[in-house]
């Protein structure tokens, strides 16, 4: 199953088993924040995930660098010395990687802890559970960690990314906040004010009205998304490094927020054949982004260059001549796939 296919999976997963709480009347639509227990959950797949996407699912190298700046201190973590068992595990059991999506559905640590020491208490039997909260946690926690094995592993990878956090990834997150502050209040600013009152009648008009928007250090044009209901979601994305590059956040909430309408416009204009055939969840990586590109279009012309490079870049791929025509030569699509996502896209602002 394709890296798109379990995000659209675990979606339905997490519908089914958690009850969804509306922001309070009167908040400012899709605010801008940071999650660290997100961060260092991603932190943790990011680093046992061989990453060959052509979007990278993570930022650039970010394993690479991670293990750069341990070896600056001569640091080894017990997640470190367990890496090589537990990436042989995530392997071995592919579907666990949906799990990257369970802390979006929790604002704090601490919430996402008692989840899972609930799941862990009742060896995933939801008829353990001690409250509905609970049973309810451990109900999607078991939708992905299924069998003993799974569990197993689930157990050894919390404990030593527990260690890694507390020797490394803490103090490493605050210098990154720190460093990149100035980037999410440009980005805020600009969303805020600019952007998203542009994007809101699109944003209505596709069912996602409302949620919340985490900048994360561990991604970059790769997101990951949870939608519960029209007016709760949950967008992770890249956190940009400084103000010359804060755009970015803008282009990958769209590449993330599109998803729903590059997927109907792939399966509208496939046969029942080739859906079996898997051609659907080959075009869906295609789809973010051809779809992505559209919707920027659409609330901001001016930028839609700047899309187009950032995808190339994040890609590896070259920006010789037009960078428009070059993400759309390297991300191509059937013609009729195309068309329909230019038409919902203008379909969701009144355009036809």
């Amino acid at each position: 199953m394709s890296f798109s296919a379990r995000r659209l999976a675990f979606g339905l997963v997490v519908c089914a088993a958690l009850g969804a709480q509306e922001p309070p009347p009167g908040a400012t639509p899709w605010p801008v924040k940071t999650r660290p227990h997100i961060d260092l959950w991603l932190h943790g797949y990011a680093l046992l995930t061989e990453d060959t996407t052509r979007v990278p699912l993570f930022a650039r190298d970010y394993a690479g660098a991670q293990q750069a700046g341990k070896n600056a201190r001569t640091l080894l973590t017990k997640f470190d010395a367990q890496r090589d068992k537990l990436a042989r595990g995530l392997e071995a059991m592919p579907t666990i990687a949906a799990a990257q999506f369970l802390p979006l559905q929790y604002p704090t640590a601490a919430e996402f802890e008692r989840a899972m020491m609930a799941f862990q208490l009742a060896d995933g039997d939801p008829r353990r559970a001690r409250t509905r909260d609970d049973q309810e946690a451990i109900l999607a926690l078991g939708g992905i960690f299924k069998t003993a094995a799974h569990r197993a592993w689930l157990k050894e990878f919390r404990e030593a990314l527990r260690d890694d956090d507390e020797k490394w990834f803490r103090n490493w997150w605050s210098d990154e906040q720190k460093a990149r502050l100035a980037a999410l209040t440009a980005f805020d600013r600009r969303w805020q004010s600019e952007l998203r009152p542009a994007m809101q009648r699109w944003l209505n008009a596709s069912n996602t009205a409302d949620g919340e928007i985490i900048l994360s250090p561990v991604l970059e044009a790769e997101g990951r998304t949870v939608t519960i209901s029209k007016r709760r979601n949950t967008v992770v994305i890249g956190w940009p490094r400084d103000t010359a590059h804060a755009d970015e956040a803008f282009f990958t909430f769209c590449h993330e927020i599109v998803g729903s309408v590059s997927a109907a416009a792939i399966a509208d204009n496939l046969t029942p054949a080739q859906q079996r055939d898997g051609i659907g969840e080959r075009l869906q990586a295609a789809g973010l982004v051809r779809g992505g590109l559209e919707l920027v279009r659409a609330v901001a012309p001016s930028k839609v260059d700047a899309f187009a490079r950032f995808y190339l870049r994040a890609a590896g791929l070259p920006m010789a001549g037009d960078a428009v025509a070059s993400l759309e030569a390297n991300f191509a699509l059937p013609d009729a796939i195309v068309a329909a996502i230019k038409a919902n896209i203008a379909a969701g602002f009144g355009g036809i």
